[in-house]
């Protein structure tokens, strides 16, 4: 029965045709592109050498950073960020991070396949584009 509530409760809240995002897109390698400041200012980020797996579970997931190797793999860190998902007072959905060292949330601005935008509670909005990989990136460069 308490499965059955969880289902039904997500599927109201993901559901919701307010909210115009699809939360299973979530999912995944995300490579940061851009930050901005409330003021404008902004940091484009050519290359990253870490990268930002998540995964999610229901209506909880984790971020970890992990930095690509040419064999395709990913070397992880030790460093675990755990999250909710929950709804924001304007039916907004907001990540909501949980550390031994500090604790935030990120409102989830734009979700596609390919990016990514979330805004934290300092007004830093983020944008990430999904990872493509690093021989994907070589054979664009030789077309």
């Amino acid at each position: 029965m308490k499965k059955l509530f969880t289902i039904l409760s997500l599927f109201i809240l993901f559901g919701c045709e307010q909210h115009h995002i699809d939360i299973a897109q979530l999912e995944g390698y995300w490579e940061i592109s851009k930050a901005e400041n409330e003021e404008g200012k902004s940091k484009v980020f050519q290359m990253n050498e870490n990268i930002d797996y998540i995964v999610l579970e229901d209506s909880t997931g984790i971020r970890k950073k992990v930095k690509p190797q040419f064999s395709g793999k990913f070397q992880g860190s030790k460093d675990v960020e755990e999250f909710q998902l929950i709804e924001g007072k304007e039916g907004n959905l907001i990540l909501k991070y949980q550390t031994p060292y500090d604790s935030w949330n990120e409102e989830i601005i734009e979700l596609t396949e390919e990016k990514l935008v979330v805004k934290n509670n300092n007004g830093i909005t983020y944008t990430y584009q999904r990872y493509k990989g690093l021989m994907e990136f070589d054979d664009e460069k030789q077309n």
